[in-house]
């Protein structure tokens, strides 16, 4: 077979090898050694004392007769679990350095916030010359092209360039924060199953942590989180490449114990945890793969004054007037604009006016973003086509507004009279990039556009395709 477009099939020869990686060499250990070796590949040169890998089975540690620190993984160092040839960071004694061991994330992520290097970012163990054997076969299955195999975050946060994200919330009745994890689209043939340890155990896990940078947010802090989520299910259980669950601002709140009138911020750590029922399991926490310009484990989530205006997304269109309503599944997206169908409700005293312009003086302006995956990659097992970047967000589109299916009457000035709620459809223009969307986030500004207020999300699994 050989290559195409990046990836390598079997038979594979150093020709494939060498084309793919851009080595210009024959040597099998210098093609194994090669820095040019895409880490975040699934298939790649893994360690291993025998010349033949006869178990490749993806919960196998070992060969039959000797160590293979690749597919399920195996310990290379105390401390250092290493899975698929990569050492994870997790939150054990060794690399919690000051910390000690816990059962939370919080030690973890400060350290890997504050850049402390006590956590391997996912350090590719690339087999080790006179020790392990250099195997060809090891590249077959090779794709060449993708990033950081696994993504996970609250929804809508701008990433921390050197510390944490961020995200401000309008306390909206009905908002809320959305916790993802993903598997970006140029990741190649990972899923959830593969990436962790003991599928059958972890659980996505999002634990909330009062702002306070004297007892909770330093180096040993022995702080606990005011309020632990987690997904339903076992990751063994997702599939795919996506999941997700939600948690209302409210909500929050109450587990705060926020009492006075002004409104709080606070730290939101978002990894993956080992439980036995409910209970976490200590040392074996872990983070997602992060850069330093783009940290997503920590949000710092800013509760900004509760507003008395509403909006609830209903149905949504492909630019048409044939509304239908949101489901869980995949949808292919027909185009890159959308049209939602949605009640406003006007809680305030005063009458409510809506417009579309920034220009425009005294009218609220909604505005629609995607949020998902937008890498690269190839087709790949009936799997779609992106195009353009590798940001998880699309652009903030404002959004206009009327009363009827098709917009006709799409105006800048809709009103709506004090204490009551009206039925209004908004358009999206070129909502949706090319990948998969995962949620739409709902923004709303009161100052013309200069500064726009989360008021939470809708759960989707859209794939718009680049044929």
């Amino acid at each position: 077979m050989g290559h195409s477009n990046g990836q390598i099939t079997a038979p594979v020869n150093t020709d494939d090898v060498s084309t793919v990686i851009g080595v210009s060499s024959h040597d099998v250990g210098t093609l194994c050694l090669s820095e040019n070796v895409n880490k975040w590949n699934k298939n790649k040169p893994y360690r291993g004392t025998q010349p033949e890998v006869k178990s490749r089975t993806e919960d196998n540690a070992t060969n039959e007769t000797g160590k293979f620190l690749g597919k399920r993984g195996s310990v290379d160092t105390a401390g250092f679990p290493c899975y698929w040839g990569m050492r994870y960071p997790m939150n054990n004694a060794v690399q919690n350095s000051a910390g000690g061991a816990k059962s939370n994330l919080l030690q973890l992520c400060w350290d890997v916030i504050n850049n402390k290097g006590n956590h391997p970012n996912f350090e590719y163990m690339k087999p080790v010359a006179g020790t392990d054997f250099f195997r060809l076969d090891d590249f077959v299955g090779y794709h060449h092209k993708g990033e950081q195999f696994l993504d996970a975050g609250v929804s809508g946060a701008t990433a921390g360039d050197g510390t944490y994200a961020t995200l401000r919330v309008n306390n909206f009745e009905s908002s809320g924060l959305t916790i993802y994890a993903i598997i970006p689209s140029d990741s190649v043939g990972w899923e959830f199953k593969d990436i962790i340890p003991e599928p059958n155990k972890y659980k996505l896990v999002a634990e909330f942590y009062k702002n306070d940078t004297v007892n909770v947010w330093k180096s040993g802090s022995t702080a606990s989180p005011f309020l632990t989520l987690k997904s339903a299910k076992y990751m063994d259980n997702w599939g795919g490449v996506q999941t997700y669950f939600g948690v209302s601002i409210s909500d929050i709140l109450t587990a705060l114990g926020n009492n006075s009138s002004s409104m709080p911020s606070f730290f939101v750590c978002v990894g993956f945890n080992k439980y036995s029922g409910e209970t976490a399991s200590a040392s074996s926490a872990f983070v997602a793969p992060w850069k330093t310009n783009q940290q997503r484990c920590v949000t710092l989530v800013t509760v900004v004054k509760a507003s008395p205006y509403l909006i609830s997304l209903l149905k949504y269109s492909w630019n048409t007037t044939n509304y239908v309503a949101f489901v869980a599944t995949d949808v292919t997206a027909q185009s890159s604009t959308m049209r939602f169908q949605t009640t406003v409700t006007n809680n305030s005293s005063t009458t409510m006016n809506i417009g579309i312009s920034n220009a425009v003086a005294g009218k609220l302006l909604f505005a629609a973003q995607a949020w998902g995956s937008y890498g690269e990659y190839h087709n790949f097992n009936g799997g779609y086509l992106a195009a353009g970047g590798t940001d998880n967000s699309g652009p903030r589109r404002v959004m206009k507004v009327g009363t009827n299916t098709d917009l006709s009457s799409n105006t800048n000035n809709v009103s709506i009279n004090a204490n009551s709620a009206k039925t209004l459809y908004f358009q999206a223009d070129d909502l949706l990039p090319y990948g998969h969307t995962t949620s739409i986030l709902i923004w709303v500004s009161n100052d013309g556009g200069a500064t726009w207020e989360n008021t939470g999300s809708q759960q989707v699994s859209f794939k718009r395709l680049n044929a």
